[in-house]
């Protein structure tokens, strides 16, 4: 199995794992967060806002108008859109995706992404309201090894339904 492979498998069980947990009320006791890279940047997103993250199978690419749009994956049977979530975000071309996260349906997407750097809690005195930082973000993850920017998978999804309804 390759490394890439071999991190998928570590970061599934990780995921699974944290299902057999008793249930904690969101954002009492801290949010669990996927902890990735983009473009260059460090940025988290809410395990909350997924349904899933695994290595990015391989792309259908398809022609269009929209630069973000990647093309299409088979995921479980279902065929999903993937965005280039740098793109999405306006952070230039996007580096050759590694990995996807899917969001919750009923409009369920793929957000491809280059670097998973694992999954962790945050306090909530770690999350820092940034309200100039960005229409998709919800403020900034204080960590020891520096900041991160954290996603509104919300925001962005329907920022994406957006585009899609625009003519």
């Amino acid at each position: 199995m390759s490394a890439v492979g071999d991190r998928a498998a570590a970061l599934r069980r990780e995921f699974d794992a944290a299902f057999t947990e008793p249930a904690r009320p969101l954002g009492v006791d801290g949010d669990d967060v996927l902890a990735i890279a983009l473009a260059g940047g460090r940025y988290a997103i809410r395990t909350a806002e997924l349904a899933a993250v695994q290595a990015c199978p391989p792309i259908t690419r398809l022609p269009g108008p929209v630069p973000a749009l990647l093309g299409v994956v088979a995921v479980h049977g279902e065929v999903l859109p993937v965005y280039a979530l740098a793109a999405l975000l306006g952070l230039g071309p996007a580096a050759p995706a590694r990995w996807i996260a899917i969001t919750h349906r009923p409009a369920a997407v793929a957000l491809a992404f280059d670097g998973l750097d694992g999954q962790r809690r945050i306090t909530p005195e770690a999350l820092v309201a940034a309200p100039a930082s960005g229409p998709l973000l919800d403020g900034v993850v204080a960590e020891p090894g520096g900041p991160r920017a954290m996603l509104s998978i919300t925001r962005i999804v329907a920022a994406i339904a957006a585009r899609e309804e625009s003519p």
